[in-house]
């Protein structure tokens, strides 16, 4: 932990906000690999209707937080966290309430915006940085506490759901309710931050420097990014997702357990211990190289995994690999985003690009009719393909060029 505790000394704002993430990623972690079975035995609802349900709110709160470019300008930053954190914490602790599917769903919906809207938050604060060497500490700070908070979320609604069904709600609404009282308590010192810093830029008018102009979100390179993000979110998003529905059509519910349970281990450990160091190497002239890399470790993970039969060792080493080019793809495309985003847009730049955030939520549905219906060879080779498509969208942008941004 000695990253964080350096990150953080001396910077409240980003201590709240690393706090703030790993907490309500616990919450989400509690609750959402849950979902699935609390919808069919509360509503009696099919795994179908359930797995709808999730993919739609997933998707809907990512597409619904493209205001969080909106909110990034907000005056008053305080009061935005404020409600997002309270609109996470009443979202999670009314799911327990809920009489239906429908309810539950448009709950979901309304803590998925509350989340993505933190975490776009963050980025741009984290962007707004000048010295690159603390974005990339801070970045990382943030990215160990999310996976901390994603190793920990399900264990712990595992372990509440074990007592009381709807358990997992209450369990996520404590977690999501520490943040909101460290942000009352240290009102004093937090009140005045703000998220994205305007800086003076004479091609602008006064008014464009605080609303963004269409054709900087309408740019090239935001579009060929978020497409990016789509295909890689789709690969390396929730890999356990479409691993495990291949697994279950091929080999016993027993043994594809035991072998998810491994990966899952595997992804956590890799991503934890690799993560910062990996991430202080990245840089805007060696990116491609790192990226070429990861696009690699991929290729050859589906590979392997493809090859793996029963034998764990080789789905350990494929989700080895796999999670060496989530550790680079993830951090990349943020710097990608901060490259090219002018300072006074920083904040609507995130939020579409966290569009291709949607890569994961869509991706167990469209495996698993490709898994249903063909032969696994065409599954992992249409992945392979996915990821290096990701690769090659990054390519065309020339991020090797100096000032991406124009600023």
């Amino acid at each position: 932990m000695k990253l964080s505790v350096t990150v953080t000394r001396g910077n409240p704002v980003v201590s709240f906000f690393l706090f703030s993430s790993f907490l309500l990623t616990i919450a989400r972690g509690a609750v959402i690999p849950f979902l699935a079975v609390y919808m069919t035995a509360a509503f009696g609802e099919s795994i179908t209707s359930a797995g709808f349900a999730l993919s739609l709110s997933s998707i809907a709160g990512i597409v619904l937080s493209l205001y969080a470019g909106r909110l990034a300008r907000a005056e008053n930053a305080w009061l935005t966290v404020f409600v997002l954190l309270l609109l996470f914490l009443l979202s999670v602790f009314l799911g327990a309430l809920s009489d239906g599917l429908v309810t539950l769903t448009i709950l979901l919906i309304v803590m998925n915006f509350a989340y993505s809207c933190i975490e776009i938050l963050l980025r741009t604060y984290i962007s707004g940085r000048k010295d690159i060497v603390d974005k990339k500490k801070i970045f990382s700070a943030n990215y160990f506490a999310v996976n901390m908070g994603w190793a920990l979320g399900p264990l712990l609604g595992a372990l509440v759901q074990s007592w009381q069904l709807n358990a997992i709600f209450y369990a996520g609404a404590v977690a999501s309710l520490l943040p909101l009282v460290w942000l009352i308590i240290r009102t004093d010192v937090l009140r005045g931050f703000s998220i994205q810093q305007t800086e003076n830029n004479d091609a602008l008018s006064t008014d464009s420097k605080t609303i963004p102009r269409l054709e900087d979100l309408s740019s090239g390179n935001l579009f060929l990014l978020t497409l990016a993000s789509f295909f890689g979110a789709f690969v390396y998003g929730n890999p356990v997702a479409y691993l495990s529905q291949h697994l279950v059509q091929h080999y016993s519910a027993q043994t594809a357990s035991s072998i998810v349970a491994l990966m899952m281990f595997t992804n956590a450990a890799v991503v934890l211990l690799f993560q910062h160091y990996i991430i202080s190497k990245i840089t805007q002239s060696n990116m491609l190289k790192f990226l070429m890399i990861a696009t690699g470790c991929f290729v050859v993970g589906l590979i392997i995994f493809f090859h793996a039969s029963e034998y764990r060792p080789a789905w350990i080493a494929g989700m080895f690999l796999f999670a060496l080019g989530e550790v680079i793809f993830v951090p990349a495309l943020f710097l990608i985003t901060d490259l090219i985003a002018p300072a006074y847009a920083r904040g609507s730049y995130f939020s579409v690009q966290n569009l291709g955030a949607a890569g994961a939520a869509v991706s167990p549905f469209v495996m698993g009719y490709i898994l249903s219906t063909t032969d696994s060879i065409i599954a992992f080779g249409f992945l392979g393909m996915a990821i290096f498509f990701s690769f090659l969208l990054i390519c065309c942008m020339r991020i090797n060029q100096p000032r991406l941004n124009g600023s």
